[in-house]
């Protein structure tokens, strides 16, 4: 019996010291792992490049939505991107920005090898997504967008650039070429006014003006005449603004809002009676810091500005079709209040 329980304790130290054998053994494996400078040569490279582009020397370009095609290219100075079938159209930057982007590197962790016969397994025979871009260090390079992996949520992707390879890629890279360019519009702007500043307002057509005058105190010295708002129409003698008038016109301006455009075209702004429209002007004042060259002090100054708005038609919901010199784009504003001032045109 003693013999036996000799045994057993000399058997549970061999497995001690084995195990202990074991687990320095692994730690030592792990630890000895090559650096930089090792050779490498033997290990598997999980990490492919499926797309690059130059983003510094990109100049154009397109991609489909279902089927139809939009082609795009950097204007000559390299300051704004223009959709070939309507360069007069203002387009965002932001949204080449993003689209750029999402191609500069592309890298994945799969790559297949395959034969033109096979595409047509992954949806790229066929894509439903060809995205196409030129760029001074690569040159053209087509992107092809097949199915999507329901395991994953990636897309089978393929290049020009090696037409014998299959790569999978994020979804966020398609979903960067869905905007049409009546999408991606850069809308006009107007300044910023701030309440109180504006001094005259005026409607000003082709054969007859509406001018709305603000006198700072009044008009006169007289006590009884303390109104700030006078107006004369086609140059004849101001009369006192109604107090219903005076107290909307200062609200006048904050109804233009250009947002979502109506028209995209100099045809289209022909229609909505732009291209001889009635021209609403406001003169406003700003105050600016100003700093003088020699003695490095600061004051704030108060300074004339103008801003210029052309009013056209106004349909059968009493909006107003609306834009500014210099765009394509047409615009439909609330006209309630601005009717009010001077009648809109009537198509």
């Amino acid at each position: 019996m003693k013999r036996f329980i000799k045994l057993f304790i000399l058997l549970g130290a061999l497995v001690l010291l084995a195990t202990m054998y074991f687990v320095i053994t692994l730690v030592i494996n792990k630890n000895d792992t090559p650096n930089s400078d090792d050779d490498t040569s033997n290990q598997i490279n999980t990490n492919y490049t499926a797309a690059q582009i130059d983003i510094q020397s990109m100049y154009a370009i397109s991609y489909n939505i279902d089927s139809d095609k939009f082609s795009f290219s950097l204007n000559d100075n390299s300051t704004a991107w223009l959709w070939n079938e309507n360069t007069d159209l203002p387009l965002d930057n932001t949204y080449f920005a993003t689209m750029a982007s999402a191609l500069e590197l592309v890298t994945t962790d799969l790559k297949l090898k395959v034969t033109s016969g096979e595409l047509a397994t992954y949806g790229l025979a066929d894509p439903w997504l060809s995205v196409t871009v030129s760029d001074n260090t690569y040159g053209t390079q087509t992107f092809s967008f097949g199915a999507r992996n329901s395991f994953n949520s990636k897309y089978y992707f393929s290049s020009s650039a090696d037409n014998s390879s299959v790569y999978m890629v994020d979804a966020t890279i398609p979903a960067c070429f869905i905007y049409t360019p009546y999408q991606m519009v850069k809308n006009d702007t107007l300044p910023t006014i701030e309440a109180g500043s504006i001094k005259s307002l005026s409607f000003i057509s082709s054969d007859s003006s509406t001018v709305y005058t603000y006198y700072d105190g009044g008009k006169d010295d007289l006590s009884e005449t303390d109104d700030f708002w006078y107006v004369s129409t086609n140059g004849e003698t101001e009369v006192r603004l109604s107090d219903a008038l005076s107290g909307i016109i200062d609200t006048a301006y904050d109804t233009i809002v250009f947002s979502s455009p109506v028209g995209y075209t100099e045809d289209e702004r022909h229609e909505f009676g732009l291209t001889e429209p009635t021209i609403l002007e406001i003169r406003y004042t700003v105050k600016k810091t100003v700093t003088d060259a020699t003695s490095g002090t600061s004051s704030t100054v108060t300074v004339d500005e103008t801003a210029s708005v052309l009013l056209g038609y106004s349909d059968d919901d009493g909006n107003i079709y609306a834009g500014v010199s210099n765009s394509v784009l047409s615009y439909s504003i609330d006209g309630n209040v601005l009717s009010q001032l001077y009648n809109a045109i009537t198509k």
